[in-house]
């Protein structure tokens, strides 16, 4: 039988003590998905979860991939915060697969419910703490009842990983409207924003419809990575990898238009900030144009 509620175990064969299991993946999704693959056949959910992006065990190191499956304190332990190796835990590397993850994707979709693959990518993408253990102990408890594991409320991981969706949600729909693109002087549109959640590939997506005959760049400022779009294609790269920005000379002139606009629409007998923090939090102005 699976051992869902029960955290492996494995004997230290000196000692005769039991050993924390450990695994360490990526960092990308389909890391992440080979590490389900390898708890859905070694049946033993591990005690604990890290990426290799924080994970330092000396010299070892994993390589990252291009994450390209897409349509991503209740007493969980930090998956991808930084973790200080100990003698109490067996470590196990888990090399991303492309083909296993693709298999795990495709058997969700199936067994459980491609809804339910959609709340395990966006649960990923929250990157909030324990996510990874808790998304697991849900994939497996999904493959055992089916689609009625994500209607469960009452287990902690399933509430934990419908949760992490609705924060993904929630930040997605107001940076779809809150966005501000300038027009760089290479005629290229640029939007710096600093999201709390890993949503950059989701606003691509949806600005690859809405301004589709455009070049454009989402420049995610606090993980330092961007996503450029041209010729109805759209990659994920290295902030590094952009070239100096230089502003259009009529920018300015363009922003102070816009913000001339903002403040003749407003009614200053009907301003209140109470209610504009609630759908405009402050962490959301910072490249406003209008703030």
């Amino acid at each position: 039988m699976w051992r869902n509620e029960e955290s492996a175990k494995v004997l230290n064969k000196e000692s005769g003590e039991a050993l924390m299991l450990h695994y360490i993946y990526d960092g990308s999704f389909s890391g992440f998905l080979t590490l389900v693959h390898h708890v859905l056949s070694e049946k033993k959910v591990p005690d604990r979860i890290s990426s290799s992006d924080s994970y330092q065990p000396g010299s070892e190191s994993c390589q990252s991939e291009n994450n390209k499956y897409q349509s991503f304190s209740d007493g969980y332990q930090s998956g991808s915060k930084c973790y200080q190796p100990d003698l109490f835990s067996q470590e196990v590397m888990i090399a991303a697969d492309r083909d296993k993850a693709g298999r795990v994707i495709e058997a969700i979709r199936e067994k459980i419910s491609r809804k339910c693959y959609q709340t395990v990518y966006r649960c990923f993408l929250s990157e909030i703490d324990g996510f990874e253990r808790a998304t697991v102990k849900f994939i497996c408890r999904g493959f055992q009842s089916g689609e009625g594991a994500y209607r469960d409320w009452t287990d902690p991981d399933t509430a934990l990983v419908r949760r992490a969706e609705k924060r993904v949600n929630r930040e997605l729909h107001r940076y779809q409207g809150l966005l501000r693109f300038r027009m760089l002087e290479s005629e290229i549109l640029y939007a710096p924003y600093r999201p709390e959640h890993n949503i950059s590939g989701l606003l691509a997506r949806h600005f690859s419809k809405r301004l589709a005959a455009e070049r454009w760049i989402i420049h995610d400022k606090g993980r330092n990575t961007a996503v450029i779009y041209a010729d109805r294609e759209w990659l994920e790269i290295p902030a590094e990898m952009l070239e100096k920005l230089k502003f259009a000379g009529d920018e300015e002139e363009y922003q102070r238009l816009w913000i001339r606009f903002f403040e003749s629409i407003s009614i200053k007998e009907r301003k209140n900030l109470k209610t504009q923090a609630s759908f405009m939090p402050k962490k959301c102005r910072e490249f406003l144009i209008e703030k």
